[in-house]
């Protein structure tokens, strides 16, 4: 498994490492990430909260970090069921609203 050490102290925002990274750097480096698990280890990825001290964009953070691994999640169950699986409609409309829930708090 990749193991991320999630850190988010180098946000714009955050008074420490003034390494200037948004949001959206987060969610492109957790999608890069992800791509890396899946060519070298399944897929298989472990998150670890590392913090951060700007609380407002550690929340933000956070969530495209966890909105990242969600897509990520959701590709790999399209990849592993095919399309000759029944669609579960439910469970779609389930993960889509987990979703929304998370972007919307990340607006906050």
């Amino acid at each position: 498994a990749l193991l991320i050490s999630a850190g988010f102290d180098a946000h714009r925002e955050d008074p420490l490492a003034q390494m200037e990274l948004s949001e959206d750097c987060y969610f492109r480096m957790t999608r890069q990430l992800v791509e890396a698990a899946d060519r070298h280890c399944d897929g298989r990825v472990i998150s670890a909260l590392e913090g951060g001290y700007n609380l407002r964009a550690l929340g933000r953070s956070v969530v495209r970090h966890l909105v990242a691994l969600h897509v990520a999640v959701f590709f790999a169950e399209e990849r592993h069921f095919g399309e000759d699986q029944p669609d579960n409609f439910a469970m779609r409309v389930e993960r889509a609203n987990a979703l929304e829930g998370l972007q919307l708090l990340g607006a906050q």
